[in-house]
């Protein structure tokens, strides 16, 4: 088990946690964003919460052992970014849909009292949202909406610099609305999780072209492939930002963000992808070229899980700043 020594005062490291049903993802840096080391692991305990936090712990102390081999500082505070509803006045995680069982588990209090030390923790999409306000596109805007995609599609909206929350930690879940395609043998309609996350987004393109690819291929190899003009990528990939463009017709009409910033892995994609996303929401709200929002796939790339994983201690060192 992690058991944290007395650190050097003011050492402003960071235990970074990245955490959704597939994968957790241990992060060592900085409140300036550096990023120092990193650990990643399948997520095995789905079942049960304390299975689950001791998973963590010991991926944690892993990491924790090649930062002290480097005899570098340990960390002060823990920053958590996790699927899932999360209320940050309770501190509450509400994830049933992602890890069974989990209705109402004290997240932010058990990982305090695991590794006692401060933790910061938000709801994925909403660090994704924070990590671009900080280190990418979002630096010198106000208003932006960060669609996250992995693993389910979900928006992070900040408003004049502030996260919209709401009582339960459920804003921005749009990817469990319907599309208005129905599954061929069921006649139900597929959600745009369905479509447009990142594991729906590799069921999908198998589907359309089941021959092209083996079917252990990884959506990032297929990314890689459509950066190289592979058509059947291309192809699918069209379809499938189209759709994703839908889905965000009604953020763009209510909210009039000054940016949609596309997230990891269809940020891998750039500017194509986000310039098919920007077609299908003209296709769904008939809006003209100039009062659509900018649309930019984030600059982050790769990096943006683990700055992900850091931002909701960043945000929080940073507003306190500037109290």
């Amino acid at each position: 088990m992690f058991k944290p020594v007395q650190n050097q005062q003011g050492t402003n490291n960071i235990l970074g946690i990245n955490l959704d049903a597939e994968r957790m993802l241990m992060v060592y840096g900085s409140l300036t964003g550096a990023v120092y080391e990193t650990l990643s692991a399948p997520t095995i305990s789905r079942d049960s919460f304390s299975a689950l936090l001791d998973q963590v712990t010991i991926e944690a102390d892993k990491l924790i052992s090649l930062v002290q081999a480097q005899r570098l500082p340990l960390p002060d505070r823990v920053s958590v970014a996790i699927t899932g509803d999360y209320e940050n006045e309770s501190g509450i995680l509400r994830a049933e849909q992602e890890f069974p069982g989990m209705s109402e588990v004290p997240l932010r209090s058990q990982l305090a009292v695991r590794f006692n030390l401060p933790v910061y923790v938000e709801q994925k999409a909403n660090a994704g949202a924070l990590a671009e306000y900080h280190f990418g596109k979002g630096k010198t805007l106000r208003n932006l909406i960060f669609v996250s995609l992995d693993p389910v599609l979900r928006l992070g909206i900040l408003t004049d610099g502030k996260v919209y929350r709401n009582l339960g930690g459920s804003s921005g879940n749009i990817g469990v609305m319907q599309t208005e395609l129905k599954h061929p043998v069921s006649g139900l309609p597929f959600s745009f999780n369905q479509i447009c996350s990142s594991t729906g987004m590799l069921r999908t393109i198998l589907g359309d072209h089941l021959q092209h690819w083996d079917h252990k291929v990884s959506l990032e190899q297929i990314i890689i492939d459509a950066n190289q003009g592979d058509p059947y990528a291309l192809e699918s990939f069209e379809r499938i930002a189209i759709i994703l463009g839908k889905s965000l017709a009604n953020a763009t009409l209510l909210l009039r963000p000054d940016i949609f910033i596309l997230g990891y892995p269809g940020c891998l994609l750039g500017e194509t992808m986000a310039n098919w996303v920007r077609r299908g929401i003209a296709d769904a709200t008939g809006l003209v070229e100039s009062k659509l929002p900018l649309l930019a796939s984030s600059e982050l790339g790769a990096h943006l899980p683990e700055l992900q994983a850091l931002a909701p201690a960043i945000n929080a060192f940073k507003s306190s700043e500037k109290a």
